[in-house]
């Protein structure tokens, strides 16, 4: 579920961005869209410990099992601070701003794994070490060319159409601004993605 974690996770920060200052819209995205993919980082430790799996008709590998270690409020809280420092220090960004980001971002790739599996892992860990999740979608295939589920494929990009949509209202941004020439109409929607 890697696409799938990228554009709900971009959906949120093109909303997100509209708040906070311009200068750091383009960092923020950058934090959430990053932090939304960290907690399958314990995915490593599964790819040497097993092999991959190929299945027929599917363009990418699968692990045999993903233990999902890091999947919980413990690495959540853990990360944010290690990235507010890291860069807080090398690009003197604001610690607190980062490590609400990162967090913000780490929070959704767990909410999104409990919105598709359930059980899905021990999110309130070191609360309780009890798996959980919600389960809305029920089948977890890989259905749409081998690369990701269609059914949570296609929420997250109605959510993500709906976002930048967000975001232009937010933004006050009308039909007039955006029209002139199709490249100005691609630059405002850019802006709202990127800042």
């Amino acid at each position: 579920m890697f696409i799938e974690h990228v554009i709900y996770t971009l959906a949120l920060a093109v909303v997100l961005t509209c708040f906070i200052r311009r200068d750091f819209v383009a960092w923020g995205t950058l934090i959430i869209l990053v932090s939304g993919c960290i907690p399958d980082i314990d995915g490593i430790i599964d790819i040497v410990q097993n092999q991959l799996v190929f299945l027929p008709g599917q363009l990418l590998p699968r692990m045999m099992e993903h233990s999902r270690y890091f999947h919980s409020l413990g690495g959540l809280v853990i990360y944010a601070v290690l990235a507010g420092i890291v860069l807080m220090y090398a690009f003197r960004l604001k610690f607190s701003l980062v490590a609400l980001f990162a967090g913000i971002g780490f929070g959704a790739h767990l909410v999104e794994d409990m919105l598709v599996y359930n059980p899905s892992s021990a999110v309130f860990w070191p609360v309780s070490s009890v798996p959980s999740g919600i389960g809305i979608f029920t089948d977890n295939s890989r259905n749409f060319l081998g690369i990701a589920n269609a059914e949570v494929l296609f929420a997250g990009l109605l959510l993500l159409t709906s976002a930048v949509f967000v975001n232009l209202a937010i933004r006050k941004i009308t039909w007039e601004d955006m029209s002139g020439s199709p490249s100005r109409m691609y630059k405002v929607i850019l802006s709202c993605l990127v800042g």
